[in-house]
């Protein structure tokens, strides 16, 4: 999947690509949800906070607590998040309202690593605390559930089942200020994978979830997908393989009246392609192709499909330096009376260097080309008949992040990205956002 998919909001973006299923990365204390699916998802590695900013936050980055150090099966965490974003709505009219904030997350957090047998038991419990200083009204707190088993029975065959419970508050790259959305998405999945010879691998998924809104106004977004997925893969070295998959998908919004311009359900399918393939030891290409389709049995005029798409290719320069290029394609519903779903496609390079076992720099830069597709058809006849939205926006991060002991992790950097639309009420310049992070894990 790519980016950020937050529900199915009208007139939110919202990411339609392939399902995936949910993988959990352990540092130290961290779970790091590497999620899944049409539903709130993370790229495998996100290197922008998510917008409106001004905090990157990553859930599941604490401290790495080595085992050898800490041999317990249990870590907590605290910390607080801050940050000032002097364009918190991006340029859309805010109705009396301050368009810059200081910005704070407090959080806490339970880990949780447990070993039975060749059974792998995660979890994580966090609570959030969201203030805004300037704009109370979207205050709110996310407690917040990931979940795994990672299971192995034989020697053939392996899997994972997940549960979360995750909250987050609408984007304004493409939301009004007028008033606040707070998106909780739960999502399950269950896995399995059969070694038909040491180098074949086939299996399947079933991925189920729920996103639903906080705000009546966008309550006939609230929607819910279950999702079955074959594939298989050949596994040339344990660092290189090849994987063919197909999904079919098939959603409702369970609170809206259907009508001649929305529909209250869909089917998707997809299909596509994976690679891993290990350069060095250090660097390494991966890539996913994919092809989706999704229908609308009473709106078909609201239907798209169209190729997606993601190539990384990790260049490790050193142990301690390297530098991450990416180019992608999406498609992302937009449900509005101007377009169906949008086309993003973006380039993106981000550096990190080590400087010392303690210090570490990271920096991004991302591109951005998005096209506002689809302009729906009611009774043979374009219902805007109006130019499409065309989109270019550039994001650039830089941080310093500084862990002093095993215990501590100190974080300081700033982010400035800008829109340029061919409806000049989108456009923003100059945005900048300037935040840090206080950790502390034991």
């Amino acid at each position: 999947m790519g980016e950020e998919l937050k529900g199915h909001l009208l007139g939110t973006p919202s990411v339609v690509t392939r399902p995936r299923t949910a993988k959990f990365a352990w540092l130290g204390v961290a779970v790091a949800v590497m999620a899944a699916a049409p539903a709130l998802a993370q790229q495998e590695r996100q290197l922008l906070p998510l917008l409106p900013g001004p905090l990157p936050t990553d859930y599941g980055l604490l401290l790495e607590l080595p085992e050898a150090e800490f041999p317990g099966r249990f870590w907590f965490g605290a910390g607080v998040d801050f940050g000032h974003d002097n364009n918190v709505f991006r340029g859309a009219p805010t109705l009396g309202n301050s368009n810059s904030t200081w910005l704070t997350r407090l959080y806490g957090q339970v880990n949780m690593a447990l070993p039975v047998g060749r059974q792998r038991f995660l979890a994580q419990l966090s609570v959030s605390d969201y203030k805004f200083s300037d704009l109370s009204y979207l205050n709110y707190t996310a407690p917040e559930f990931r979940g795994a088993w990672l299971w192995q029975a034989g020697n053939d065959w392996q899997g994972e089942v997940t549960y979360n419970h995750l909250q987050s508050i609408a984007s304004f790259l493409d939301t009004p200020p007028y008033f606040k959305n707070v998106q909780t998405l739960d999502y399950a999945t269950a896995n399995a994978e059969y070694a038909l010879t040491p180098r074949w691998r086939i299996g399947g998924g079933v991925i189920g979830y729920q996103a639903s809104n906080s705000s009546d106004v966008s309550s006939a977004a609230n929607v819910r997908q279950l999702t079955g997925e074959l594939g298989v893969r050949y596994l040339a070295t344990d660092q290189n393989y090849v994987r063919l998959f197909g999904a079919f998908s098939n959603g409702d919004y369970y609170d809206r009246t259907p009508s001649p311009s929305f529909d209250d359900q869909y089917d998707q399918y997809d299909v596509g392609v994976e690679v891993l393939y290990g350069v060095t030891d250090i660097s390494f290409l991966r890539g996913r192709v994919g092809y989706t389709n999704r229908q609308y049995p009473n709106v078909s005029s609201r239907d798209f499909s169209g190729p997606t798409g993601r190539l990384d290719f990790i260049w490790g320069i050193s142990p301690k330096t390297s530098i991450d290029f990416s180019v992608r394609r999406e498609i992302g519903v937009f449900e509005t009376a101007l377009s169906n779903y949008y086309v993003t496609t973006a380039v993106g390079v981000a550096p990190h260097w080590e400087i010392s076992p303690l210090l570490r720099f990271e920096a991004a830069y991302e591109h951005w080309w998005r096209e506002y597709l689809g302009d729906p058809v009611v009774g043979g006849v374009a219902i805007s008949g109006l130019p499409q939205r065309d989109d270019q926006l550039n994001f650039v991060r830089a941080a310093f992040i500084w862990t002093p002991t095993r215990n501590w992790l100190l974080r300081l950097g700033a982010q400035w990205s800008d829109r340029n639309s061919n409806y000049n009420e989108f456009n923003f310049g100059n945005d900048t956002v300037v935040f840090g992070t206080v950790q502390f894990g034991f």
